[in-house]
């Protein structure tokens, strides 16, 4: 359930996160992915999971431990957001293969133009 109860100062949490048009692009794609029944192998996620470890400049598992605490990130959700990662990877894949990666470059030539400042 949302809840759209405005704080004291006037401003709802979302209403100032940073990436939020980033994040809510993610979610939704992964969901509606999910839902039609994009599935990813345990291979597929210790991918991501081992990128993200990488983006961080994390390379073991004591640091990785050390960065979870420090963040408040427990093992499930990170796992969760692997997942999700995986399965936005295997969207792309996905478009990549069922069009011999012809309509990417139209997409994204498209996508560059229009959103070009």
């Amino acid at each position: 359930m949302i809840k759209n109860d405005v704080p004291v100062n006037g401003i709802r949490p979302w209403e100032i996160a940073k990436k939020k048009d980033e994040a809510s692009d993610f979610f939704f794609l992964t969901e509606i992915a999910m839902q039609i029944g994009v599935s990813v192998l345990n291979h597929d996620i210790f991918i991501e999971s081992s990128k993200m470890w990488k983006e961080k400049g994390i390379e073991n598992e004591k640091t990785a431990k050390e960065w979870l605490i420090k963040n408040n990130v427990t093992d499930e959700q990170w796992n969760k957001f692997a997942i999700r990662r995986a399965i936005r990877q295997a969207v792309r894949n996905w478009l990549d293969s069922s069009s011999y990666g012809c309509d990417i470059v139209h997409i994204t030539n498209e996508y560059q133009l229009l959103t070009k400042n």
